[in-house]
């Protein structure tokens, strides 16, 4: 999610979800935020920390 540039629907897929909703509900239940708000705070992160 941080590096890929796949669409989160083409993620969640590969994954083994069966659909964006999916992961997308269990994203905000473990993790608390929705896999688009993740993959973009851990950009800005890598970005950051990148020499």
């Amino acid at each position: 999610m941080e590096s890929g540039d796949d669409p989160v629907p083409a993620v969640a897929r590969a994954c083994g979800f069966g659909s964006d909703e999916t992961m997308r509900r269990a994203f905000l239940r473990v993790l608390g935020v929705s896999p688009s708000a993740y993959r973009h705070r851990f950009r800005l992160a890598g970005r950051r920390n990148a020499p």
